[in-house]
């Protein structure tokens, strides 16, 4: 069936993207002997020891959801079936030593969670391009808003154990043919300050204030996401609070002025 054949495709991108050389990630990764220390954990009690070959072990697992995803996308946007949907990208890697690599990785190790969530994400990469450039032929790109997110970020463990919930982070990410130009928005602590009580130190995303609203300036907020997005689709804003960063005229966004991504302000 058509569905069937996307699935094979994108299936195929997701296994040449999972074998590709990535420079600080997969470089010489089948000769990384792993010391089953807690960075090399790759779930509860369990770690990656000398007689891993990580690169054999990622050869021989995928993530489970991400071809099927991008496909069903496709499939859905060529055949008219909606002008909007919600999709799960899935686990991280399934099939890792008869284990997933979730993406609650409280137990993932930093050096495992860097490997495996590099490589998730240039496979979704991967299928997005292919995603994208059947888009543009349908003549529809500069029509369409991707928006990718997760409530919150990680905070990385000073054991090396894994990374908890970061409540006070997060991100998300906006693709359309409207956006002719990349743009960074946000600002985060070098360090968080002492006021705010947080356990965890070090530039790890802690959001720190950049919009100027109502003559105080503060952090980015859901809301301001909503309505940059809801600007794209030139629907009304359906939040109750926030700002759209971008201004849409014609199909063509660009950014409002004074904001940018900075990672600067310190911690007091």
């Amino acid at each position: 069936s058509t569905y069937a054949a996307l699935v094979t495709k994108y299936e195929a991108i997701v296994a040449k993207e999972v074998s590709a050389e990535f420079p600080g990630v997969t470089t010489d990764l089948d000769r990384l002997r792993p010391d089953g220390a807690k960075d090399y954990q790759y779930t509860t009690n369990k770690f990656f020891s000398g007689a891993d070959n990580l690169k054999r072990l990622i050869a021989g697992a995928t993530p489970p959801t991400v071809a099927h995803a991008f496909a069903f996308a496709e499939f859905a946007m060529k055949e008219d079936l909606t002008s909007a949907m919600t999709l799960e990208l899935g686990a991280n890697f399934a099939g890792i030593k008869g284990v997933g690599i979730n993406q609650d990785q409280h137990f993932i190790g930093s050096i495992t969670s860097t490997i495996f969530t590099s490589l998730y994400y240039r496979c979704v990469l991967g299928c997005m391009t292919e995603l994208r450039k059947q888009l543009v032929a349908l003549k529809i790109w500069d029509k369409t808003v991707i928006q990718m997110a997760s409530e919150f970020s990680r905070t990385p463990r000073s054991d090396g154990a894994g990374s908890d919930h970061g409540f006070e982070s997060g991100s998300t990410s906006i693709f359309s043919g409207m956006i002719k130009t990349p743009a960074l928005i946000g600002n985060i602590y070098n360090t968080p300050p002492a006021s705010l009580g947080s356990k965890y130190i070090g530039t790890w995303g802690h959001a720190a204030p950049l919009v100027k609203d109502a003559g105080k300036v503060r952090n980015i907020i859901n809301d301001d996401v909503v309505a940059t997005v809801c600007e794209l689709l030139l629907i009304e804003n359906v939040g109750t609070k926030g700002m759209s960063f971008l201004n849409n005229e014609n199909n063509r966004a660009t950014l409002r002025p004074n904001l940018g991504f900075k990672n600067v302000t310190r911690g007091s």
